[in-house]
């Protein structure tokens, strides 16, 4: 008696085998972090703040023009937001 794959228990192990590598690799970046903030200690924390914004808005620019959705990006901007969204990373940095 040959028994077949059934798909979705194969899909299953997938989803749970990949889930062990990324709560691996979490925890890994985790317990590194100790070591990465004592590199930090020199810098401060103003150059932190503007690495981490420029860094995100590259990044963001990179992701919306491989996936092609400047114009639907466009189309849901308001300019209130915006300007809401640039001043809650500043809020950190002024306390």
């Amino acid at each position: 008696m040959s028994e077949t794959a059934d798909p979705e228990v194969s899909g299953q192990k997938l989803r749970l085998r990949s889930g062990i590598v990324y709560a691996f690799l979490a925890y890994l970046i985790y317990g590194s972090m100790p070591f990465y903030m004592k590199q930090l200690q020199a810098v401060p924390p103003s150059q932190i703040m503007a690495h981490r914004v420029l860094w995100s808005v590259f990044l963001l620019a990179i992701i919306v023009s491989v996936l092609g959705r400047w114009t639907s990006l466009r189309r849901t901007i308001d300019m209130r937001l915006v300007g809401l969204f640039g001043i809650h990373p500043a809020a950190p940095a002024l306390s």
